[in-house]
């Protein structure tokens, strides 16, 4: 299921590439609504959560399947658009083989050794209350987790949108005008579910997942933050800074282990909260340093509309 989910995200970017977000979109609204609509069936029909997995991988590989028929029309489309004799010879020599593999040591490694970091820092405390703290630790824990991690999707939506405009950019102002509205949405939120998480928790999950409440408003204080944090990154990466992004996600990941180390220990989920929280300052420090170095560097320069080192 996270192999083909992988896919999909990969065409994503193709129709991102193409300003069809439309198509991303309605492919996303689908996949979720189906993922939903046979979960539901499975769960009522036979609750085991082997029937539960493969009832969420048929919405995700039917969507797969879907999505490449789309980006194959798309990119015939695009072709004769382009009119006839735009079609690029292939070449398979090795001079042109290092060449490919230069580009992708270069510029698409980093950014996929970055993703893969910031997946790792965001989602191994769960792993670590289960070091630590034990199986019902985590079992509090990643009930509210959840709830934060699916509050990504906003700013998340967001970015997937305005990229082109933030790779186009010459200066800090187009970043300014995204990251302010998703900056501000996140505070409302932030402060709405505080006021609501007495209850709002043990209504959603029941009255024994109370005691994951201090550790939910803990996690909320990081969700401002988080959604920066997908402004900074994003332009970091449209400016040519992937293998800077990469760096920091190391660091990040490191930080947030550590963090861990010392505070789950001593705090528990409340602990892992924290560090949570540590973790995207970490990161939200290191983004504004490298964007502002790209900026003020002197043989910063703009190559098309992208600034380039």
């Amino acid at each position: 299921m996270y192999i083909c989910s992988g896919l999909v995200e990969f065409l994503h970017y193709f129709y991102r590439g193409l300003s069809r977000s439309d198509v991303e979109s309605s492919l996303t609204l689908w996949q979720r609504g189906g993922t939903l609509t046979f979960g539901l069936i499975a769960l009522a029909w036979w609750p085991d959560v082997t029937v539960l997995a493969v009832a969420m991988l048929v919405p995700v590989i039917v969507t797969l399947a879907g999505s490449l028929r789309i980006a194959a029309r798309l990119g015939t489309d695009v072709a004769a658009a382009q009119g006839p004799g735009t079609e690029v010879a292939q070449d398979f020599s090795p001079a042109s083989s290092a060449a490919t593999f230069h580009i992708f040591r270069r510029d698409v490694l980093p950014i996929g050794a970055g993703i893969v970091l910031s997946a790792l820092y965001f989602r191994i405390d769960v792993f670590l209350v289960q070091l630590w703290s034990g199986t019902e630790s985590v079992a509090l824990y990643n009930a509210v987790f959840r709830l934060v991690e699916a509050l990504r999707l906003f700013p998340a939506a967001v970015l997937a949108v305005t990229l082109p405009a933030l790779c186009r950019a010459r200066d800090l102002r187009p970043l300014v005008r995204v990251s302010m509205p998703v900056v501000a949405f996140a505070i409302v939120t932030t402060a709405v579910l505080w006021m609501m998480s007495g209850w709002l928790i043990p209504w959603l999950y029941g009255p024994h997942y109370a005691a994951a409440v201090p550790a939910f408003r803990i996690l909320l204080l990081s969700f401002p933050l988080l959604s920066l944090n997908y402004s900074l990154t994003h332009q970091l990466v449209g400016w040519d800074g992937q293998r800077t992004y990469a760096w920091l996600c190391g660091i990040a990941l490191a930080v947030n282990v550590a963090l861990n180390a010392r505070l789950i220990p001593a705090w528990s989920i409340e602990g892992a909260a924290w560090a949570t929280l540590g973790t995207e300052v970490c990161l939200t420090v290191g983004c504004l340093v490298a964007l502002g170095t790209t900026v003020s560097r002197p043989d910063a320069v703009v190559i098309g509309d992208v600034v380039m080192e």
